[in-house]
């Protein structure tokens, strides 16, 4: 499918719209989800921020970039791995860090692909501990409207390690108050969204043990079989709400492995 960018007409819109002194309040972030709606403006050099869509705008810095989003970008059935933000950055920085970048000395003209469209600027932004890391800032052409922006680093500092094709989803939980067993499921989706392997954690009050569980399924989303891979020992049970919260953003890149094996028919049952 196409990009659906603002067009010539929208541009003109959100540029006489973002006039208004409101826009530019210090520390204030507008909400609206309409896609000319304008989030904010910056106080020191006028960038625009604006919600937009999937493919331009806040929208798009933050579904593709954001690191809290699982949001996937599957190409040809296998699935990209845009650089992700720190996870201290929150949508109200995003304005604030995109003006840092938009100074005269930052303007490039030889890695601009898309020179007819965009702007390109490329710049150094110190983190709250003082590190640089370069980003990459695009604006549409001859205004202050961001199209885009994100961390320019091949490294990828801040994504996780990607072992698998698939899209790792949310956790939920349920309690079996009988029994005292906790259960936190997460599934693995493939493009065509169904769930290809579904990791199981059981955590059983009175051992205080918490035991790991992978689920293999069919193409259909179907179980096949389940297999037990690891035992922890729990000194202090968290809340239920904080375990799912370290279960989403835990690096599980070892779950992951022993998943692969299971994908290659390396796994020994």
């Amino acid at each position: 499918m196409n990009e659906i960018l603002f067009t010539n007409d929208e541009l003109i819109q959100i540029i006489e719209k973002a006039k208004d002194p409101e826009y530019s309040r210090l520390n204030l972030f507008h909400i609206g989800s309409n896609k000319l709606s304008i989030r904010g403006v910056s106080q020191t050099n006028g960038l625009i921020l604006v919600y937009g869509n999937e493919w331009t705008g806040y929208m798009h810095i933050d579904e593709r970039h954001s690191y809290y989003s699982r949001k996937p970008y599957w190409n040809n059935n296998k699935m990209d791995n845009p650089t992700k933000f720190s996870q201290e950055i929150a949508p109200i920085n995003y304005l604030f860090i995109a003006s840092q970048i938009f100074k005269p000395e930052n303007k490039n003209f030889e890695k601009n692909t898309k020179p007819e469209l965009f702007d390109l600027f490329i710049g150094f932004v110190k983190d709250r501990f003082g590190k640089e890391l370069e980003y990459k800032l695009i604006l549409y052409k001859d205004t202050k409207v961001i199209h885009t922006f994100y961390v320019n680093d091949n490294k990828k500092p801040f994504n996780k390690k990607k072992i698998i094709n698939l899209r790792q989803g949310w956790v939920s939980s349920k309690h079996d108050l009988f029994n005292g067993i906790q259960t936190f499921e997460f599934s693995y989706f493939d493009s065509y969204d169904v769930a290809r392997f579904k990791v199981i954690i059981r955590y059983i009050g009175v051992q205080r043990k918490e035991k790991w569980y992978i689920q293999a399924n069919s193409n259909d989303g179907s179980p096949r079989f389940t297999a037990f891979v690891k035992e922890f020992s729990i000194k202090y049970f968290e809340s239920t709400p904080s375990r799912m919260i370290q279960l989403d953003f835990v690096d599980v890149f070892w779950i992951e492995k022993i998943i692969k094996t299971m994908i290659e028919e390396k796994y020994p049952l």
